[in-house]
């Protein structure tokens, strides 16, 4: 081979070269812009759903608080009623009618899970960058689900039937509430005297108010749960490192 025709051969592996590493580069760049990319809009994902949920957990402390103030009402005619029981006091069948009814009263609100299941269903728990917010989400869904609301539907299922207990005592003394109606219901002189004298009718009243009280304890805990979640999250969100991410 000619000194020519080596300088140009090796001119070629240059080239060659130079086309090689020039394509390495430009996908090496292509591969760093799509990860950007990425970056970016897994970011932006964070935060919608960083701003979904904490929505979703104010809504939940405005539920149980509400819930709290609309059923102390209730609560307070069942803890009337068991005084009564137990004072023996002397009480109109109107008045005794207007505590029964007001004891049935209540209400079993859930928290707002659409953004929590959204996280952990789908697999975009992985987009929340800090791992200590990532493991509180988590563990506030299962809580929530698995130590209060189950719970709580037993409770619920137990009041009813209570309920029911007295509402047909109530009407066997002709002292039951208009409503709720008890099926087979007769038309009966009241008879507070022994309505207040029946064992079964004020332990039934009793629970009732223990219940109740249950009711209260778990919507307190739900919302306080709910709340530090929100807290932490928002610590998160304003952090000098979320911020310059």
């Amino acid at each position: 081979m000619t000194p020519i025709s080596r300088i140009l051969r090796a001119s070629e592996w240059k080239y060659a070269f130079g086309e090689v590493l020039l394509l390495v580069v430009g996908i090496s760049i292509a591969l760093a812009i799509d990860e950007w990319r990425g970056n970016i809009e897994n970011i932006r994902t964070e935060r919608e759903y960083i701003d979904q949920l904490v929505d979703d957990l104010r809504l939940t402390e405005e539920r149980m608080a509400s819930v709290i103030e609309i059923n102390a009402s209730a609560e307070s005619a069942n803890s009337r009623l068991l005084t009564v029981f137990e004072n023996g006091e002397n009480i109109e069948p109107d008045t005794l009618r207007q505590l029964i009814g007001e004891s049935w009263v209540y209400d079993n609100p859930v928290p707002v899970f659409a953004t929590t299941d959204a996280l952990v269903t789908t697999g975009d728990l992985r987009l929340i960058r800090d791992s200590t917010v990532r493991s509180r989400i988590a563990r506030y869904l299962s809580n929530t689900r698995d130590y209060w609301l189950v719970p709580l539907y037993s409770i619920e299922t137990e009041h009813r039937a209570q309920y029911a207990r007295v509402a047909k005592l109530a009407a066997a003394n002709g002292v039951l509430p208009t409503r709720p109606s008890v099926v087979g219901q007769k038309h009966h002189a009241p008879n507070v005297g022994a309505f207040l004298a029946d064992a079964d009718a004020y332990a039934e009243i009793q629970l009732l108010l223990r219940n109740k009280e249950t009711f209260r304890r778990y919507r307190v805990d739900m919302a306080d749960e709910a709340a530090t979640l929100r807290q932490l999250i928002e610590e998160y969100v304003h952090s000098e490192w979320l911020l310059k991410n």
